[in-house]
């Protein structure tokens, strides 16, 4: 008989724990971490330790607190890989086959028109000034001289894999690579020359403070 009791136990156990799960549905949880949303972030811009910008695939969030509070430009339309601001108001984002840029702190965005050859994700952005800037893909690197209105192809290169910009000046810049390959220019990208890290490992980014 007592073997018969612990047989029937099992079934009214899970018959206790059903009825629990309904009285205590899951509608009283909230988002604890990460806040304020749980997307990859692409990447990341401050303009000062106050007011800067995270990027995720369908999502510009925005904080003005150095990171407490955070508000969300949000569409699903759109994906989104990289960000750059030249101040408060004007700044730039690429993604998936467009550029994006806005004037008003990225509450609102216009869509850019560019030509690209090959691969058409956006992968980073810099801007030297509010109207010169690069963008580059995979395997190209392209300009703008009017603030993103008309870009110009100034690297193509089917072989290596393009990945950041890193900028001192006007006129010097760095591209990293795959195969331990890093790319320089003196001219405000105009012109591209390789150099050998003495690695032959992908670089996903690079980053100069001086010469």
């Amino acid at each position: 008989m007592k073997e018969k009791k612990h047989i029937l136990l099992l079934p009214v156990l899970f018959f206790l724990f059903i009825l629990t799960a309904n009285v205590y549905p899951q509608s009283g949880w909230f988002w604890q971490h990460p806040y304020p949303q749980g997307d990859y972030i692409h990447d990341n811009y401050f303009i000062n330790k106050n007011t800067g910008w995270v990027i995720t695939e369908h999502q510009i969030l925005k904080t003005t607190n150095g990171g407490l509070n955070w508000s969300i430009n949000s569409n699903p339309d759109w994906q989104f890989e990289s960000v750059f601001f030249i101040d408060e108001y004007t700044g730039w984002v690429g993604g998936l086959r467009n550029l994006y840029k806005s004037t008003n702190g990225g509450n609102n965005w216009t869509t850019l028109t560019i030509t690209y050859y090959g691969d058409y994700l956006f992968k980073d952005l810099v801007f030297l000034n509010s109207q010169t800037g690069l963008t580059l893909t995979k395997d190209a690197i392209y300009k703008t001289t009017n603030g993103g209105l008309n870009w110009s192809l100034k690297m193509q290169n089917t072989y290596d894999q393009l990945s950041s910009f890193s900028f001192i000046n006007g006129l010097t810049g760095w591209v990293s690579s795959d195969s331990g390959k890093i790319y320089k220019t003196t001219n405000g990208g105009n012109n591209w020359f390789k150099q050998a890290s003495g690695i032959n490992i992908t670089l996903n980014k690079v980053k100069f403070v001086d010469s």
